[in-house]
This record gives C-alpha cells, sequence and structure tokens, in this order.
C-alpha cells in the first residue's frame, strides 16, 4: 500500500493533536496486522477525529462563556489558514489541495459519528471564499459530500439543527455549537426570548455531562483571524501545480 505524505503541519499537530498520540498494542503481532492494513494517514485520520471530538464535549460545556463566539470563530478560520498555509510559510497548490481533503475526510468521518460541531466547522472552513475562489479540481463525491453536509443544518437560521437537536436522546449525538449559538444570537434579536432560551437550556446539560475541560483543543484558544486575512493568504499562493 503506497503511503501518502504528512496530512498535518508541525503546527497543525500542536493546534489538533497537541501533545497526545494514540497508545499502540504492546502485542507485536498485531502491531505488524495493524500496519500492514493501516498508513500513517489514516492514523492521523484517526487521531484528529477523536481528539475533535472530545473538545466537542469539552467546549459544548463551556458553551455559556462570553467569549464563545471568538473561540468558535477562531476554529474555522485557523482551519482556513492551516489549509492555506504549512507552518505559516505559503505553499503550492497541491499541497492545499491535500491539506482541503485531509480536513474534508475530517469533516466526513465527523459527521458520520454525530460530532456535529467539528463537521460544520470544517463544512464553513472548506466552502469559505479564501477556499472556493482557488477553484481547486474537486471530485464529484467531494462536491456531493459537501452539500449533504451542509443541507445537515440549515443555514442561515439554523433552525433546522435546533428542530433535529429536540429528537435527540443519546450522548453519543454532539450539537454544532455554531449553530445553537447563531441561532440563539438571531432569536435573542428577533425578540423571541422563548425560542432563544430554550436553545440555551439544551445547550446547558452538557455542563453536567462528563467531559475534561483540558481537551478543549488549542485552535479555539488561537486570536480569531478576519475574513480579509484569509482571502489575502490565498491570493498570495504559488500557483505551481
Amino acid at each position: 500500500m503506497p503511503m501518502r505524505s504528512r496530512a498535518l503541519s508541525d503546527e497543525g499537530r500542536r493546534l489538533y493533536l497537541s501533545d497526545a498520540g494514540r497508545r499502540r498494542s504492546p502485542n507485536w503481532a498485531r502491531r505488524l496486522v495493524y500496519h500492514l492494513f493501516h498508513t500513517e494517514y489514516d492514523d492521523r485520520l484517526c487521531d484528529v477525529v477523536c481528539k475533535c471530538r472530545q473538545s466537542t464535549q469539552a467546549l459544548a460545556a463551556q458553551f455559556c462563556r462570553s467569549d464563545i463566539r471568538e473561540r468558535l470563530e477562531a476554529g474555522i478560520m485557523h482551519t482556513i489558514r492551516l489549509i492555506l498555509t504549512r507552518d505559516r510559510k505559503r505553499v503550492k497548490k497541491r499541497h492545499v489541495l491535500r491539506s482541503f481533503r485531509f480536513f474534508r475526510d475530517v469533516m466526513e468521518q465527523a459527521h458520520r459519528y454525530q460530532d456535529h460541531q467539528t463537521a460544520h466547522m470544517m463544512y464553513l472552513a472548506l466552502t469559505h471564499p479564501a477556499i472556493a475562489n482557488l477553484n481547486l479540481k474537486m471530485r464529484k463525491k467531494d462536491t456531493e459530500l459537501l452539500e449533504r453536509v451542509g443541507q445537515t443544518y440549515g443555514e442561515p437560521t439554523y433552525s433546522k439543527h435546533v428542530q433535529f437537536w429536540r429528537s435527540v436522546r443519546s450522548d453519543h449525538v454532539l450539537p454544532s455549537l455554531i449553530a445553537f449559538h447563531i441561532y440563539i444570537t438571531r432569536r435573542d434579536f428577533m425578540g423571541r426570548r422563548y425560542e432563544a432560551d430554550e436553545a440555551r437550556e439544551m445547550m446547558d446539560i452538557f455542563q453536567y455531562l462528563e467531559h475534561n475541560p483540558d481537551e478543549v483543543l488549542p485552535l479555539y484558544s488561537q486570536k480569531r483571524l478576519t475574513d480579509t486575512k484569509v482571502i489575502e493568504l490565498s491570493k498570495k499562493l504559488k500557483y505551481l501545480i
């Protein structure tokens, strides 16, 4: 099986994985079989998806914090930056495509296992004008996946996701904090306080579920980048294949 090139830059590993890694079985035979069918890419993808899920649980418990908007936006914008650069250096277009496909795979896995915060964050990063305007060579399945994930949340009001959440009865399903925050903000602005308070109560439960506050990804603690900044990064790309 051919090896794929490294999926995350050093900075990407820091923001998404911190210094944690998955422990392997001490049994050499199991390790041998494992590595016959798994690549470094598979390992890194699994690590990121798992860390993102743990982070969503921890961040959901902090939904009432006054800086939640800035943290959620930082997650989106710095994911875009990681796609467009490698350790803060400009890259060629083929490297951007490679990063795009990695984060698309993260989105797909997160959506499949109902970590909606991670899936939604990846969707918003991958469809941002800074990425979309590059006209990357997307496959039909990429376009179909983005459309399917986007339809899940019902932007711009996100009432579809909140309506879905009313029927959730499992701790395994994790909400899109992005969708809930925007929904609540819009309902408050419209004076529909009952609906806003109902959505807040849906999020309040996460304070009492098991979580580790230290598992919030460093990604969410970065200073938020502006749309203008990431679009400038996009325009400075080297368009060599």
